[in-house]
């Protein structure tokens, strides 16, 4: 069995939560098979508020510290994701591009999959190399991803 490292975890059954102006760095999950670490993971919880988070900031990371996903939610209700700062740096802590070192050259910066509200991604700020805002194949759950001018 395995455990990721995910920093902040909100699920199975929780009725309603905010995540408010936290600063979350270095979630990698470096062990075997296709799993992800996740900053912020929202599974199966009720309606969500994830504002003025900082997520992957504050200069070149370690080779071990490029967060795999910024703000994940799976099968949960309303999620606002607004106000935050999702980042990922491009090199590691010498200087060196990530990709020739072995970590991780892209990631997820925020991901819906199968929420039953409404759920939104607006107002946030990217940095790095992430595959930015995805929204997961079951788009009849009515989700919806406004990136930023």
């Amino acid at each position: 069995d395995y455990i990721a490292a995910n920093s902040i975890q909100v699920g199975f059954g929780v009725a309603n939560a905010t995540v408010h102006a936290n600063r979350l760095q270095g979630n990698d999950w470096d062990g075997a098979g296709s799993w992800s670490a996740t900053a912020i993971l929202i599974y199966y919880a009720g309606d969500v508020e994830i504002t003025n988070n900082e997520i992957g900031g504050g200069g070149p990371a370690p080779l071990d510290e490029q967060t795999d996903i910024g703000i994940y939610a799976e099968g949960s209700g309303f999620i606002n994701v607004m106000g935050n700062y999702v980042g990922r740096h491009d090199e590691d802590e010498s200087g060196r591009p990530c990709e020739s070192r072995g970590c991780d050259p892209d990631g997820v910066g925020i991901y819906f999959y199968e929420n039953d509200g409404m759920s939104k991604a607006v107002s946030n700020r990217f940095s790095g190399n992430w595959l930015e805002l995805q929204v997961g194949a079951d788009l009849a759950k009515a989700n919806r991803v406004v990136p930023m001018p």
